[in-house]
């Protein structure tokens, strides 16, 4: 197979670069020889910030997108900046196919991909984490999103993932600075530096803070971040990357708004009409978090045909929570609430893994990798629990009248361990320059222990996981008619082990999941842009259904589908992300009340579409100015697996404007400011059960300063 690409970016668009004469550097500064050895200093983003074309989780063969038989896209940090993003969340819903969970009352990443949502996994650098935390998008490099499972990752949803990739440490010296605000509490500062320790040795160093509120009464934030890595590169292609990360976030767990019983209409139940930043909880309603994080990865070269790659990370993650939960409505719309919590929760995780891969062009028509991963996680907490306070009504909650920590109904202790290791293979296999076969495996075994008690009493509940073993297998075929196209078809088949739910302490088995699916990639204009289309079916068994906090084994789900995306810059100056998607998801149940419903939270079509352009020509006034414009559209979602009633669809425009002013040798400041939700779309975001409907962010202007040095 011919490669087409070095580094994620197209050689087609570093000729584009050339053929104008300039050769980009890292901070912004082009040097063109020509008469007087004239040095020109170009102004604004330099293009290859929105190009992510490389996707870790979906081949560990470091292949392009384009090259990959199967859904995955990757999107640049540059997007989150244009979007001036606060929560990850604010990126997901510009994929096709992706929509919001619940997410613990907004304090953990919760997604659903075509249909099926995530458990409680998270991957980092390609490190599968547990987390009760959300993800800073100060850390972020790039945020890749696979579609579909692919068996020699393991244990994932069937869905797909989300793993995002941190900043590296660069030889280029590259010193940024910023501060954002917007009009519902934003105020945050972040610092990043990057450069040459002398020798082979880089750095890396960033740090934000942020101290603000949400437009959600009783809704302080506040977070702190810290990331510092050293690199060294090697003149053999040996290199060595050793991080460590701080995080500490605190706010507000907030379980939104809830539903009330209708009479009569469509539906059994509907969210309340009452002001959009009306809280049933209290101001001591709060989530502590604060985690450390170390990695070491080793690549040493055996040979000119094979690499060694070594990986070793360690996440230390302590949280507390008190929250309040509507239980009840009782007449004349008085509430029932109870305040409870998790108290002293230490969450451990130690990664390992060590890998074989080929060369490029080692082994002429065969690339491939065999590897092992070990993975090992303790976590232990209190949960406790108060007596129901009766005050208040729907649209006067009196939420400053609750009281907390005057005495308590239960008190349980939680100690979970789970253990699991795996053996794994992916090759390609070259037929022809237009046709590659891809096989890849996966051998896995699982083990845990599960203990809680009631605190103060002698009552122990202990249960072993089940241990067990799985082989996860799948194949994939590309064909090339034209080098700037892909037709592929695959199949995954993947499962997720034995897990716990602690509010009903339970068991539930593990979940096994398969994924038929075919496409097309085109590039066009040069490989400036990149076009998608995805046909799937994927089914899942023992999918287990939270509400109110309550767990239950509700059958089988199944998922097909179509997704269509387009990504790129097909003009100078001019990019684009968007696409649409359509999921005929559905349970699959014994429970004929329940057999055919459209799962919780997830719609039938999605669609979005981010568009940018900046001005690039160097004889215009207007150099450096650019323009955002995006819509992001979800149609109707069930709140509950009974589909009894609706948190609707929404259609919601954002928009971006920013100017960079050159400040002098290579240097230049970004103004930024915009408006999110442009036409003040009341909508929701998901739902968690009757008494907690997640509720969309109002209209909001924000703006940003920064300097790039």
């Amino acid at each position: 197979m011919v490669k087409r690409y070095s580094s994620g970016i197209s050689l087609q668009v570093l000729a584009f670069v050339a053929l104008q004469g300039q050769a980009f550097a890292q901070d912004g500064e082009v040097s063109e020889t020509g008469k007087d050895d004239q040095v020109i200093i170009v102004t604004g983003t330099a293009p290859e910030k929105y190009y992510s074309r490389e996707a870790n989780m979906a081949d560990r063969l470091g292949k392009d997108i384009l090259d990959i038989p199967r859904s995955v896209e990757s999107i640049p940090e540059q997007l989150l900046t244009d979007q001036h993003v606060r929560e990850l969340s604010e990126i997901y819903r510009y994929s096709p196919s992706v929509s919001l969970a619940d997410g613990y009352g907004g304090t953990r990443e919760d997604y659903l991909i075509r249909g099926f949502r995530r458990r409680s996994d998270v991957f980092r650098d390609g490190v599968r984490l547990k987390t009760n935390n959300t993800v800073d998008p100060s850390t972020i490099a790039s945020v890749e999103i696979l579609k579909g499972p692919t068996s020699d990752i393991g244990q994932m949803t069937p869905g797909g993932l989300v793993n995002y990739i941190t900043r590296k440490p660069q030889m280029e010296s590259e010193y940024r600075a910023e501060l954002n605000l917007d009009s519902e509490g934003e105020r945050q500062g972040f610092a990043d530096a990057t450069g040459s320790l002398g020798g082979d040795f880089a750095y890396r160093l960033a740090g934000s803070y942020e101290n603000g509120h949400t437009f959600r009464q009783n809704s302080d934030l506040e977070r702190v971040f810290f990331y510092g890595a050293i690199g060294w590169y090697g003149d053999s292609g040996a290199t060595v990357l050793a991080t460590f990360e701080y995080g500490d976030d605190s706010r507000a767990l907030d379980r939104g708004l809830i539903t009330v019983p209708t009479s009569g209409g469509k539906y059994d139940r509907e969210v309340v009409d009452v002001p959009r930043d009306l809280a049933y909880h209290g101001d001591f309603t709060k989530r502590d978090a604060d985690y450390t994080y170390g990695s070491l990865d080793i690549s040493l070269p055996l040979g000119e045909s094979f690499v060694a790659e070594a990986k070793f990370a360690h996440y230390d993650e302590n949280s507390s929570d008190v929250h309040v939960e509507v239980v009840g409505v009782l007449a004349n719309d008085v509430l029932a609430r109870m305040v409870q919590g998790n108290d002293g929760r230490d969450l451990v995780t130690n990664f390992a893994r060590f890998q074989v891969r080929t060369a490029e062009g080692g082994l002429g028509p065969i690339s491939a990798v065999v590897g092992a991963e070990y993975r090992k996680q303790k976590e232990n907490w209190l949960n406790f629990r108060e007596p129901t306070q009766v005050l208040g009504t729907i649209t006067d909650p009196m939420s400053d009248q609750l009281v907390v920590g005057e005495s308590y109904t239960r008190v349980l202790s939680f100690d979970v361990n789970q253990t699991d290791y795996g053996f794994y293979a992916l090759t390609d296999i070259t037929l022809a320059d237009e046709l590659v076969v891809t096989l890849g495996g996966r051998y896995e075994f699982y083990k845990g222990a599960f203990d809680n008690g009631l605190v103060g009493s002698s009552v122990s509940n202990v249960m072993d996981f089940p241990t067990g073993e799985k082989f996860t297998k799948s194949a994939a075929i590309a064909w090339h008619p034209m080098p700037d196209t892909t037709i592929y078809g695959n199949y995954s088949d993947t499962f997720e082990s034995p897990n716990y739910y602690a509010n009903n302490p339970t068991i539930f088995p593990a979940q096994n999941g398969r994924m038929y699916e075919i496409g097309v990639k085109q590039a066009l204009f040069g490989n400036g842009l990149l076009l998608t289309a995805a046909l799937y079916d994927i089914k899942q068994d023992n999918v287990v259904e939270v509400v109110n906090g309550e767990a239950s084994l509700t059958g089988g789900q199944s998922s097909q589908g179509f997704e269509f995306g387009v990504v790129g810059s097909p003009l100078e100056g001019l990019n684009l992300r968007g696409g649409f998607a359509y999921a005929d998801a559905e349970v699959i149940s014994d429970n004929t009340v329940l057999d055919g419903n459209l799962p919780t939270n997830v719609p039938r079509w999605t669609a979005s579409l981010w568009t940018s352009y900046e001005v690039k020509d160097t004889s215009s006034p207007l150099q450096g100015l650019g323009v955002g414009l995006g819509i992001v559209h979800a149609s109707n979602r069930y709140g509950n697996i009974g589909n009894t009633y609706s948190i609707g669809g929404s259609t919601v425009f954002d928009s971006s404007l920013w100017y960079y002013v050159p400040l002098g040798g290579g240097s230049q400041m970004r103004l930024t400011a915009g408006v999110k939700n442009i036409g003040d779309k009341r909508y929701y975001t998901a739902s968690g059960g009757t008494y907690r409907i997640g509720v969309g962010t109002p209209r909001t202007v924000f703006a940003g300063l920064g300097f790039e040095f």
